[in-house]
């Protein structure tokens, strides 16, 4: 699949508010050694910063798999934006398309993400 893949995998968040839909923390398991490659980012359509193509290989490796996570959690929302892409902030901060918001961790060869529709909060 990708240099320096191992799994990944969906685990629900149980909420005890009925105001929010299901919620999945999205894992991705990866080679903290792994190098990657122009074809993994292209294969994996994501975006790349030159902040990040000048950046130590661990910072890359983290970002890509970072942002894999990122990428699987917007896919789970079904979302009508055909943005699926999360943008590099100026602070290098994630940005979430247009009515969707996350949340992006790694450590020690674990990636994580959790997404959801920016509505559920505004709901009154």
């Amino acid at each position: 699949m990708f240099t320096g893949y191992i799994r990944d995998w969906a685990q629900p968040i149980l909420t005890s508010s009925a105001t929010f839909p299901k919620l999945f923390v999205h894992f991705v398991a990866f080679d903290t050694d792994a190098i990657v490659s122009s074809q993994d980012i292209e294969k994996a359509r994501l975006v790349w910063p030159r902040e990040i193509e000048g950046s130590i290989r661990a910072r890359q490796t983290e970002f890509f798999y970072g942002r894999l996570a990122a990428q699987r959690a917007l896919t789970c929302l079904e979302s009508d934006s055909s943005d699926q892409s999360v943008r590099y902030g100026a602070s290098g901060e994630p940005l979430w398309p247009e009515g969707l918001m996350g949340s992006i961790s790694h450590v020690d060869g674990l990636a994580c993400a959790v997404a959801i529709f920016t509505s559920y909060f505004l709901r009154s």
